[in-house]
């Protein structure tokens, strides 16, 4: 089938299943994000990113509720995990239904790219002040919990 197919994908398609029935996943080689690449995300790609590591099933009874206020470019973005499903969206005028909020960090967007992509300190950025907090900040770490790390070496065509 792969040699015959015309088409170019189901090509790759048909020969990629195969060699993995032959000698198992193709592997990837992978190398950490270039500090440059992810310092030119934007809030929004980066919660985008976050939002693909959710565990669903873990998460699915669970609810959390978060703003993030990004001090330098003067915007509160809010994130909420519900039925295994981690959606963002910018709050307009603020924080507005405060109530419903579990926390809120105030950080830049650099400290929140260190924080959710970068592996920084939670604690040591709080206690030197570039990261305030309101609300319970175990909220984040309730978060964290329910992230998957990503499979690069995933098979492609045959399942697992």
């Amino acid at each position: 089938l792969g040699y015959g197919a015309e088409n170019g994908t189901w090509r790759n398609f048909y020969l990629t299943g195969a060699y993995e029935l032959r000698n198992g996943s193709v592997g990837t080689p992978t190398v950490a994000a270039a500090p440059d690449i992810t310092a030119a995300l934007s809030v929004k790609q980066v919660f985008d990113a976050v939002s693909l590591r959710v565990d669903g099933v873990s998460a699915a009874n669970s609810h959390i509720v978060i703003d993030w206020n990004i001090t330098d470019e003067n915007i509160v973005h809010r994130t909420e995990l519900s039925n295994g499903v981690l959606i963002h969206f910018d709050v307009e005028g603020g924080s507005a239904d405060a109530g419903s909020v579990d926390a809120t960090f105030s950080l830049s967007r650099l400290g929140l790219l260190g924080v959710l992509l970068g592996g920084a300190d939670l604690g040591a950025e709080i206690a030197n002040g570039s990261i305030t907090v309101a609300g319970d900040p175990a909220k984040l770490a309730e978060l964290a919990g329910h992230l998957d790390e990503p499979d690069p070496n995933f098979a492609i065509v045959t399942p697992t």
